[in-house]
């Protein structure tokens, strides 16, 4: 395990592979250090407009509880560069290819200086088919099931007082988070418990493990 390392990402769509990613980055270090991109800087490097605009999708960040510290508009090609900058030994990323609209390999410098540590890319997702659900999705339950499992909070007792909030939770919003975040300020001596009952084109599990990622939530039931 190193002391720093340094991801980054779109994060655009907030789904249970980014949710999978930041916690296996997280167990590969002490401090997990996230930058994400701006707007205009993933048009120029990808070509694509975001589902979610630069605001919620750092805002949705900032609630992730894996995440030690959050640098923001951070450069889309990674580099040696920003993670000396940031006092970060590795850069961790789901493949050793990251290539650029030049046809350049982005992550060059950093193998080639052995500061690149590479993870396993969650299967069955991607904001490409959130963004398009006309495309046929697979399920995998039990793969979901044990992501669900790794990434899942139990912060309370059977002697704590629970609040228990239902929605479909289909697309997490600005507003829903801070409805939860203010509810908790308002009772501070009770547990926040969320029950996700309904499927959209995102299941019950996919939405139990991204509400698991989130900092203000005691536990997530799956009914």
């Amino acid at each position: 395990m190193v002391e720093r390392a340094f991801v980054d990402g779109c994060f655009d769509g907030y789904h249970y592979g980014h949710v999978n990613f930041l916690f296996k980055a997280k167990q590969l270090c002490n401090t997990l250090c996230v930058g994400t991109h701006t707007d205009e800087e993933i048009l120029k490097f990808k070509g694509i407009e975001t589902i979610n605009n630069y605001k919620i999708r750092y805002y949705l960040l900032t609630q992730c509880r894996f995440i030690d510290e959050l640098y923001p508009r951070t450069p889309y090609a990674p580099s040696i560069e920003t993670i000396d900058k940031l006092s970060c030994e590795k850069y961790i990323y789901s493949s050793n290819v990251c290539m650029l609209t030049d046809g350049t390999n982005a992550l060059e410098g950093l193998i080639k200086d052995d500061r690149l540590i590479i993870t396993d890319r969650t299967e069955y997702i991607s904001t490409t088919l959130i963004k398009d659900k006309t495309r046929e999705r697979t399920i995998d339950t039990d793969y979901l099931h044990e992501i669900f499992e790794n990434v899942k909070i139990n912060n309370y007792t059977k002697d704590d007082e629970l609040m228990i909030i239902e929605n479909d939770w289909d697309f997490i919003t600005i507003e829903d988070i801070e409805k939860c975040i203010d509810l908790k300020k308002r009772n501070p001596n009770t547990k926040l418990i969320i029950n996700v009952k309904s499927n959209g084109y995102l299941t019950k599990l996919d939405h139990a493990i991204i509400l698991s990622s989130f900092k203000f939530v005691d536990g997530v039931f799956v009914n």
